[in-house]
């Protein structure tokens, strides 16, 4: 799977799931998560591919339901505060 393909299911998950990710839909993002390919000549994709690895991880390894109840709503904000900058510039 492409990166763009990737940020187009990751959009249509974050109009579903009001302000922070359930199990469920984490579960689910990770399932698509791990058939994405960056493209190496793409610095920008292989930032963002190893900041997402790294939040998966980290709430993979949370270590009580309050941590990663916080860290799904962190990880929800900061992908839809990305998709916000982004909006304007592929509007125009």
């Amino acid at each position: 799977m492409q990166t763009y393909q990737f940020a187009h299911f990751l959009k249509g998950l974050l109009a579903g799931s009001g302000d922070t990710f359930n199990r469920g839909q984490f579960d689910e993002l990770t399932r698509v998560f791990d058939h994405v390919q960056p493209d190496e000549n793409e610095p920008e994709e292989l930032k963002a591919h190893a900041w997402m690895t790294k939040r998966i991880k980290a709430i993979n390894e949370a270590p009580n339901e309050e941590r990663e109840a916080l860290l799904l709503k962190r990880l929800h904000r900061d992908l839809s505060n990305d998709f916000a900058k982004h909006e304007p510039a592929n509007d125009s």
